[in-house]
């Protein structure tokens, strides 16, 4: 696997704490160059939250591939994680700027040349999902798709209106859930019809701590966070990403996809099946 892009669908789960791990915990596994692509079209935190110069980033790396991109271009627009953990392209803080450099960068092709290329591993952060995100290119040309939730009533409702449509787009999509379950993996998986790759802790303390200083110091490999993402990590280095009929496959027998599931009776059905209606939203 060459590329990784996380996303959510609603709320802070953590993407940018669990992609900075990720990163830094696969620098630690394997000998490729290990990269933060951040792609977050509402403005990036990894500058200032790791205490890193805004430039080189996502926006001169934006400026450079307007002609053409290319693999190496990459490397002349990122920062050493602190720890010397892997390396970053910031993204810029404000929204404006970001969605224009996240869209030349999508435009470009260069996530799908990293994807092909399997030289180096690429970790996209690409924030919230909205229905009309300019990051969703970027999940389209990665490898595979992590999408980050909390495995509560009102975000998996939330989940569950929109992943029949994300689905059909992004086959390589599996569930990354982070936090105390309010229903078992089995039931998720069954209901929503979609792979979980894992399940984090939910570590306040250790997604600080890594916002704050990459995985910097000895101590910071023992984190709860850290270790479920090493463990997550070394499965995903060598796993074939789901595709096709294998992302789909529920864990039991399908629910009806018009019927609300009874694990989220909250008014929300599944995805329905009218194309019209699935990048709806709910107020």
């Amino acid at each position: 696997m060459a590329v990784l892009a996380l996303a959510s669908i609603k709320a802070s789960p953590g993407v940018t704490a669990t992609a900075i791990t990720l990163t830094g915990v696969w620098s630690l596994i394997t000998p490729m160059t290990v990269t933060l692509l951040e792609c977050d079209p509402a403005g990036g935190d990894a500058a200032a939250r790791l205490d890193l110069p805004p430039e080189p980033g996502l926006v001169s790396l934006a400026a450079s591939v307007r002609h053409g991109a290319n693999a190496a271009d990459l490397w002349q627009h990122a920062h050493r994680l602190p720890g010397r953990r892997g390396h970053v392209v910031p993204g810029p803080v404000g929204p404006d700027q970001a969605r224009a450099a996240v869209r030349s960068v999508a435009d470009s092709g260069l996530v799908a040349e990293l994807a092909r290329s399997g030289t180096a591993m690429l970790v996209a952060d690409c924030g919230r999902l909205d229905p009309d995100s300019v990051a969703r290119p970027v999940l389209a040309q990665a490898n595979r798709v992590l999408l980050v939730v909390r495995p509560r009533t009102a975000e998996l409702a939330h989940l569950a209106l929109r992943l029949q449509a994300l689905r059909a787009q992004l086959p390589t999509t599996e569930l990354l859930l982070v936090g105390a379950a309010e229903y078992s993996i089995k039931e998720i998986i069954t209901t929503l019809r979609t792979p979980v790759a894992a399940h984090l802790p939910y570590d306040r303390r250790g997604a600080e701590l890594i916002l704050r200083q990459g995985l910097s110091q000895r101590r910071s490999t023992r984190l709860p966070l850290v270790r479920a993402c090493r463990t997550l990590a070394e499965r995903l280095v060598n796993a074939p990403p789901p595709t096709g009929d294998d992302a789909n496959r529920p864990a039991a027998e399908p629910v009806d996809a018009t019927t609300p599931p009874k694990a989220w009776l909250v008014g929300r059905p599944m995805a329905p099946d009218d194309p019209a209606q699935r990048e709806t939203t709910q107020p």
